[in-house]
């Protein structure tokens, strides 16, 4: 069905983070944008309540660190060898002034670095599946079909990417996409990227950019001071002496509390992963709670019967007992039938 109706659908890493930015800055990434596929490099697993700005840079990171670093470093080593050649010697260039010297080998490798980390995947060519692209959020009925096959999607990709926040254990949809990877995904590639990681990374990067602008590498000589006066002398010391240190350590104020939030979450993470119970996900309909759990507890535990509690319309709490078989479907087409809507995201909630 997903073969014949082209359900199974794959993007590019540009399409991904242009769907997550603000519309006014969108470049046309949508459904009707996205190509059919038969596999995908990557089927990326997220939590709609985490900020699209938090995943923007998640996404960057995961594909583009290593590019940036080698960018960077590249850039540094080719432009020492300039250098040297074009002035004859290293004590020529060490001759140079500091602020040339500063300009060529810290600034420019930075900004390689920034570029590659943030636009490096334009150069790749590994293909995604990503809900909000490649569901269809207009049509119910395609969407409905769509979800229905996801476990097909997963099975067809290479490896799965996690975006982790602190609600991925807690949202149902999420533990089942997991699931279905872990049990019929014929790749074992599985990423975690925690979302929280990068904006340490880039704030500590900052903060080291912040210090290397502050420094004014003409007052280290003593020649560029003004003895004119006591408080002319006072100045260029400080400038020389004090300033750099001052204005990094006002930029690592940030970047230390990013850093203490990084181990608050990494150790929920951990938490979470000990404590973890399936019965304590969320789900907006519990119609989809019967259905998903059903199929979860059938992935790993085909002869377990398992007992969880529902409420119905009238609030009040019922015991549902669930039998799972190993031929039992995911997903029949009679149960999706029945369902009145579904608590996958909708438009809306996009």
């Amino acid at each position: 069905l997903a073969d014949a109706k082209g359900l199974f659908r794959c993007v590019s890493a540009h399409d991904v983070i242009s769907c997550l930015l603000p519309e006014i800055l969108r470049t046309g990434a949508s459904y009707r944008s996205a190509r059919r596929a038969t596999h995908v490099d990557c089927f990326v697993s997220h939590s709609w309540s985490s900020p699209r700005w938090m995943k923007i840079l998640a996404i960057c990171h995961h594909l583009n660190l290593g590019l940036a670093t080698v960018s960077s470093a590249m850039m540094s080593v080719l432009t020492a060898v300039i250098l040297v050649v074009s002035k004859g010697s290293f004590n020529d260039v060490a001759q140079m002034p500091q602020i040339q010297l500063y300009t060529y080998l810290v600034f420019w490798p930075m900004g390689v670095f920034l570029l590659a980390y943030f636009f490096g995947h334009l150069c790749g060519s590994k293909t995604f599946w990503f809900d909000q692209v490649c569901v269809d959020q207009v049509n119910a009925l395609v969407k409905v079909q769509t979800l229905r096959a996801i476990p097909a999607f997963i099975a067809q990709s290479k490896e799965m990417t996690v975006l982790w926040d602190d609600t991925v254990f807690e949202r149902l949809w999420c533990n089942y996409e997991v699931a279905v990877h872990a049990k019929t995904s014929a790749s074992c590639a599985f990423r975690l990227v925690p979302i929280w990681e990068p904006a340490w990374s880039v704030a500590w990067l900052a903060s080291w950019v912040a210090f290397g602008c502050s420094i004014d590498p003409s007052q280290r000589q003593l020649s560029a001071w003004d003895p004119s006066s006591e408080w002319s002398l006072f100045v260029s010391f400080w400038k020389t002496y004090y300033v750099g240190p001052v204005v990094f350590l006002v930029a690592s104020i940030p970047c230390a509390w990013l850093c203490l939030q990084r181990f608050k979450h990494h150790k929920l993470m951990l938490d979470q992963m000990s404590s973890f119970e399936l019965r304590d996900a969320k789900c907006t309909l519990e119609t989809d709670r019967i259905l998903i759990m059903e199929q979860i507890l059938g992935l790993f535990e085909p002869a377990v019967s398992v007992s969880f509690e529902t409420k119905d319309s009238t609030g009040s709490a019922e015991q549902q007992s669930t039998q799972t078989r190993e031929d039992h479907a995911l997903i029949s087409p009679r149960d999706i039938e029945e369902i009145q809507g579904t608590s996958y995201p909708t438009k809306d909630e996009i």
